[in-house]
């Protein structure tokens, strides 16, 4: 057992550290000597066979079962039983739109950082002023309007881009006119395009466009101005 316990996230260990040892036996099967490398896993087969034990991750003899790569049936399965059910839901419409088996498959189906969904899940704030992730069951909501995996990743990314969309249609584009060289002169669509170009912080770049830098160049030669767009 010592290679088993050492590893602390064995899946039998967390049973015995949830139910205990009680009605558990230890059985050692002492083979004859001469005994070869190949009749071993055969036993071992046949025992995985004939008792079917339900805390092996892999069933086929002479596997790890923690290096080897598991079967897509088993990663379901050991979704299910050992994730963080997470349900998401659609202000929207007012809906239940899916459930995740965990949240580690949530992270990676909808591309999110842990932080940001641990983030939204406390505050119980709508991600992207839409979406609505909670831990429990909202009974206020509809359950008729469930989305597959494919579909919820499409509106996900709709509702993302059309965010992006609206952040750049609120900046300022920017002119800087270099009055050394004329030919150095640029217009930028954002204060952050402007900045890396220029290679400066936002915030001195602001005092410049709002007027209040002791300066009248940046940089002595740099005429920072915002561009009013024709409505």
């Amino acid at each position: 057992m010592p290679s088993i316990l050492a590893k602390g996230d064995r899946r039998v260990l967390r049973y015995f550290h949830k139910y205990g040892f009680k009605d558990v036996s230890l059985t050692l099967y002492i083979m004859e000597d001469g005994a070869t490398s190949e009749m071993a896993v055969e036993l071992e087969q046949y025992f995985i066979n004939t008792l079917a034990p339900d805390l092996n991750v892999d069933l086929v003899a002479s596997s790890t079962g923690y290096h080897e790569p598991m079967s897509l049936k088993w990663r379901e399965y050991l979704r299910e039983i050992r994730g963080t059910p997470v349900y998401v839901y659609d202000n929207a419409s007012s809906n239940l739109i899916h459930m995740f088996d965990s949240k580690t498959y949530l992270y990676k189906m909808l591309n999110m950082d842990h932080r940001t969904l641990d983030k939204y899940l406390a505050s119980g704030k709508p991600f992207l002023n839409r979406f609505v992730f909670s831990l429990t069951a909202i009974t206020n909501f509809s359950v008729d309007a469930l989305l597959t995996i494919e579909d919820l990743q499409l509106l996900f990314s709709q509702e993302r881009a059309n965010r992006n969309s609206s952040k750049n249609a609120r900046s300022h584009s920017i002119f800087t006119e270099n009055i050394k060289n004329p030919k150095l002169s640029a217009k930028f669509s954002s204060l952050n395009a402007c900045a890396k170009a220029l290679k400066a912080d936002r915030a001195t770049l602001r005092l410049y466009l709002r007027g209040k830098s002791n300066k009248s160049y940046f940089r002595g030669q740099w005429k920072l101005s915002y561009i009013r767009e024709q409505l």
